[in-house]
């Protein structure tokens, strides 16, 4: 657990991880993202809302701790 290296991008994003639970994370996260494009909501609000599936799945695997990050836009 915790090994997983994966990377994933489309015509406006790119979403890396390393030490994942599962490649899923990244695919999730970017499946969130771009079924928010077109929305109203605000870029950071999509960003959170998109970082925030890929943690439900297990995020970053190293030893159970969460990592911490910030988004400014």
């Amino acid at each position: 657990e915790g090994d997983w290296v994966h990377m994933r991008q489309g015509a406006h994003f790119a979403v890396q991880g390393n030490s994942l639970v599962s490649p899923k994370v990244v695919d999730a996260v970017a499946d969130a993202f771009q079924a928010s494009e077109g929305s109203v909501r605000t870029l950071a609000d999509r960003l959170i809302e998109a970082l925030d599936v890929g943690q439900r799945l297990g995020g970053d695997g190293r030893h159970g701790e969460t990592q911490s990050a910030a988004v400014l836009v």
